[in-house]
């Protein structure tokens, strides 16, 4: 029986969806939904199933459970199975794929359809300039760069017109310099042009470069889905919190007055990541950037020491140790103004701790 169908608006639907490999459930419950020009990133270690998700939706791998509509059609059920064909759907993987043997012109021609030859090469042509590839039509895919391919691999996919395109590690052969050029190009390419796009990838930067909207896989599961913002600000759990960016873990408690004790002070937090304000301990988590230093006297609440100062040519990491032995990592522009040894105190907006 199908559940109920999308939106007109919305170019993906899945609907608790679940996925085996044989007898072991690699996908679990997941939902998401994508309106028309959307871009996502699906984000998760090695072997969450974030790239099963991807198969799954391309028609390469079937489900146990759940639903699969592209745009208004139903293409995957326990009961229907729309061939990957027919699903309008573009793909781009890590290794590129293209066509050894193709020219680049014809390795993008190759995606069009029901055009004339000259037709067919004249639009090749046109999205060879929009990725930033003109001139290369005439050579071969071993004669270009890693980020030459992954563009060329782009306007393939792209020519077909598909509705919906999926990214699989596209970028992770390329350097990090390279990468981040390349995901703000496509992404903005993508977005000039209304196609709704996922990107899976296991890179928190990429992930957050690229999409508007952000899942966290872990284990087949969905952890969260929201903004970049969203994830990196109000974590649904410790797990997301730790994935999505650095930090250091303290405890604290919970006083009468409702202030939170802890080792490096005491604050007011408005429990807005869901913690029960009746809660007698909690966990906080520090990050790195969100936190200042300044000396202190030994006798003010709170001092810790600095037990290590580096330099990585734009900022200073610093590691201190509170009275308890409570130690939190330390992120600042600009050179080493504490030393080791040094009594600290920690300055920090209350809004920026992450509680649990």
């Amino acid at each position: 029986m199908n559940l109920m169908s999308p939106q007109q608006d919305e170019i993906l639907r899945i609907k608790n969806l679940s996925s085996n490999y044989g007898d072991q459930t690699v996908l679990s419950g997941i939902d998401i939904t994508l309106k028309k020009g959307a871009l996502a990133s699906l984000l998760g270690p090695s072997g969450c199933g974030k790239s099963t998700l991807l198969n799954v939706v391309a028609g390469f791998h079937d489900l146990k459970e759940g639903e699969v509509w592209v745009g208004q059609t139903l293409a995957s059920s326990v009961e229907r199975m729309v061939p990957p064909e027919r699903r309008n759907i573009g793909m781009i993987f890590q290794d590129y794929a293209l066509f050894p043997h193709l020219s680049i012109l014809d390795n993008v021609t190759f995606g069009i359809r029901d055009r004339s030859k000259s037709d067919a090469k004249r639009e090749a042509n046109e999205w060879l300039d929009l990725v930033r590839m003109e001139g290369f039509g005439g050579r071969y895919p071993h004669e270009l760069s890693g980020g030459q391919q992954q563009r060329v691999a782009l306007a393939r996919a792209l020519a077909a017109k598909p509705s919906l395109l999926l990214m699989d590690e596209p970028f992770s052969n390329l350097d990090t310099d390279l990468r981040r050029r390349l995901v703000r190009e496509i992404r903005d390419l993508l977005k000039e042009r209304g196609i709704t796009a996922i990107l899976v990838t296991h890179d928190q930067e990429e992930a957050f470069l690229f999409g508007e909207e952000v899942g966290l896989i872990d284990q087949g599961v969905l952890q969260q889905w929201g903004t970049p913002e969203q994830v990196y600000t109000e974590p649904n759990n410790r797990w997301v919190a730790n994935f999505v960016g650095d930090g250091s873990w303290i405890p604290g408690k919970v006083l009468e007055t409702g202030e939170i004790k802890t080792s490096v002070g005491s604050f007011v937090h408005s429990f807005s990541n869901g913690v029960d304000p009746e809660q007698q301990e909690v966990e906080v988590l520090f990050r790195p950037h969100e936190i200042r230093l300044e000396l202190a006297e030994s006798s003010e609440d709170g001092v810790c020491h600095v037990v290590r100062s580096e330099f990585s040519g734009q900022e200073m990491h610093y590691l201190v140790e509170s009275s308890e032995s409570d130690q939190i990592r330390i992120s600042m522009e600009g050179l080493s103004r504490f030393h080791v040894g040094d009594r600290v105190k920690l300055l920090f907006q209350e809004e920026s701790l992450i509680l649990f």
